[in-house]
């Protein structure tokens, strides 16, 4: 069930490297999320401390999405095919239409509520998230929206104390973490633990496919920065082959094929680099730009197109294409 040795990264189907343009006056950006049809969403960061939300188009076309009223810290975490996005806007979790009108959403019922983020979407309009209470202890509660005015709390595990969902299928099918488990929600919100080797001290799912396959990464002591793993659509887990020179990787978004992207941490510089876990058990280093030293990689749709960013200073955000 544990894949064993050590992988050489593959060049030769390495694909292309693009940098997605920027809003004027930014410093930094972050591509977070590609959808099925190619477009992507992200965040600038502007001079000012002013976080502004975009969106790209396939072709790499850059929309600014407005925030709420008298915001100035908006991101865009996750996208579908009909350009919906999901995000934040001043510390409450939004979804922007595909023609970039800004909802905020619901939240939880109760006192404490100071902050909610909307990491995904699906192409059926459900988001996922969570919420963050002060009171009575801290707690982060993993919610699902139904519709921007229907919040749904996903339950924990037994024992644990927060939650948070990271993504969301088309079947309506959530992945995360409860505690220091990684965990699956189904299509119903009943929470279902992620297997994971002997001695993990931390597990954490960040991607699934439409198949039920998920991808994340597990902590043990012979990897504290993370190694990363694939579980089945029934949660029985792989552990994904890291590259020779690997000080710790993590796993961040999976494909259809079961295509894992995500990064590495590298032993011989420690610099962190953005790589792809390919189905026959090689693994391809990504591409950097060439003012660049580290890189990322964020999500991969089912055509293999990958977003993330590239950076030494200033980190900027990219596509990878086939």
């Amino acid at each position: 069930m544990i894949a064993t040795g050590i992988a050489t990264p593959a060049i030769a189907d390495a694909p292309t490297i693009t940098q997605l343009p920027s809003t004027d006056g930014a410093y930094i950006s972050i591509a977070y999320d590609v959808s099925q049809a190619g477009s992507a969403t992200g965040t600038a960061f502007v001079e000012g401390a002013i976080d502004v939300a975009v969106k790209w188009s396939a072709n790499n076309t850059l929309t600014v999405l407005p925030g709420l009223a008298g915001s100035n810290n908006n991101w865009g975490l996750g996208i579908n095919s009909a350009g919906q996005v999901a995000g934040r806007s001043n510390g409450v979790a939004v979804r922007w239409s595909a023609s970039g009108t800004v909802t905020a959403l619901a939240q939880l019922p109760g006192t404490g509520f100071f902050s909610s983020w909307a990491n995904d979407i699906n192409e059926n309009g459900q988001v996922v998230g969570d919420s963050h209470y002060l009171t009575p202890d801290y707690e982060v509660r993993a919610v699902r929206w139904v519709s921007p005015t229907q919040v749904v709390e996903l339950p924990r595990l037994a024992g644990t104390a927060t939650a948070t969902a990271a993504a969301v299928n088309n079947n309506n099918v959530v992945v995360g973490s409860s505690g220091y488990q990684a965990v699956r929600w189904d299509a119903n919100g009943n929470v279902t633990a992620l297997s994971t080797p002997a001695g993990t001290t931390e597990a954490v799912a960040t991607g699934i496919n439409d198949k039920g396959e998920s991808t994340g990464y597990v902590v043990t002591p012979a990897f504290p920065y993370g190694q990363p793993i694939k579980w089945s659509a029934s949660g029985a887990y792989t552990l994904l082959t890291p590259p020779h020179n690997n000080a710790g990787s993590r796993g961040e978004d999976i494909n259809a094929d079961g295509v894992v992207v995500g990064h590495v941490l590298r032993s011989d510089n420690r610099l962190t680099r953005a790589v792809r876990w390919n189905t026959d058990g090689t693994v391809t280093e990504l591409d950097i730009l060439p003012t660049s030293t580290e890189s990322t990689a964020k999500s991969i749709n089912n055509a293999g197109h990958i977003v993330g960013e590239s950076y030494s200073e200033p980190y900027v955000a990219v596509r990878w294409t086939p």
